[in-house]
């Protein structure tokens, strides 16, 4: 049997598009790990959520075993102070934060905006984003994109930023 092909967004397949967002998914540079002094290394991250319903065991037993790094979703704005405690007391370092968007909405770049802040706030330069696009067009999720990538321009302007 033939395996189904996927369809094309305008020459742009669905899983080349996601997979492009995701490029573009603001893997900011080195900048703050080494604006604060750490050579560049190889670091592992577990992603808390990973462990699933377990994720409350992950913050001891991830120490446990001489994980130092994790990837989060990026907390609001209200809890970055508690998320920071909590990992300082598991002597835990964030790596990796997970964004959220939905480009069909026309606040996502806003949203953006602030969880970049955020990641830059904690000290972390890698923002993973597997976006979703919902009804919107290509277009419109590539423009929302672009203007996602200047918000991470903005938010580490002096840092290094390497944005697709």
């Amino acid at each position: 049997m033939a395996k189904a092909q996927p369809r094309p967004i305008r020459g742009v397949t669905r899983r080349g598009f996601l997979c492009s967002a995701s490029a573009a998914a603001f893997v900011l540079a080195n900048g703050a790990h080494r604006a604060a002094g750490d050579s560049p290394k190889l670091r592992l991250a577990c992603r808390l959520a990973s462990y699933g319903k377990f994720e409350a065991v992950a913050w001891t037993h991830l120490p446990s075993i001489g994980i130092k790094y994790l990837f989060l979703n990026v907390p609001p704005s209200d809890q970055v102070d508690s998320t920071m405690e909590r990992l300082a007391s598991h002597d835990l370092k964030p790596l990796v934060m997970r964004g959220a968007a939905d480009l069909s909405n026309p606040t996502s770049v806003d949203e953006l905006a602030t969880q970049l802040v955020t990641c830059k706030q904690m000290g972390v330069a890698y923002m993973f984003l597997s976006p979703n696009h919902g009804h919107a067009t290509a277009e419109v999720a590539w423009d929302a994109l672009r203007a996602a990538r200047d918000a991470a321009a903005e938010a580490f302007r002096g840092d290094s930023v390497s944005v697709p």
